[in-house]
């Protein structure tokens, strides 16, 4: 990670100084809400990888975290606006299919990137 991190020092100091210092916080302090790591477009970019992949599978992330225990927000809302008795099992069971889906198409994604940038890199041309 040094060298890494060396390496962005030397590219972009101020990026590296604010990723020092959260390391450090994170490091020093208790997190009662867990934060979502910093990330840098330009530190990503240094990494090669596309910002609108990065965003669409941040997107689908947060899509499979509010579907999934332990959060699973959105499963205790279809279950408190459900007209019908239902339990809680009864809508997790009920949403295992999508979550499949979702597993499935972020695969595809990390797999074949092109999936996603292919639109966006056409328009550009």
């Amino acid at each position: 990670m040094s060298t890494q991190f060396d390496a962005l020092r030397a590219t972009d100091p101020e990026i590296a100084d604010i990723i020092r210092r959260e390391t450090e916080r994170q490091n020093t302090t208790i997190q009662l809400i867990a934060s979502e790591n910093f990330t840098s477009p330009a530190v990503m970019a240094a990494q090669g990888f596309d910002p609108i992949w990065l965003g669409v599978v941040s997107v689908k992330l947060a899509e499979i975290g509010v579907l999934t225990p332990p959060v699973g927000l959105n499963v205790f809302v279809v279950k408190s606006s459900s007209p019908v008795p239902v339990t809680l099992g009864q809508v997790f069971t009920g949403v295992m299919p999508f979550i499949a889906m979702d597993f499935l198409s972020l695969v595809l994604y990390v797999i074949f990137p092109e999936m996603i940038t292919w639109l966006p890199n056409l328009m550009s041309k």
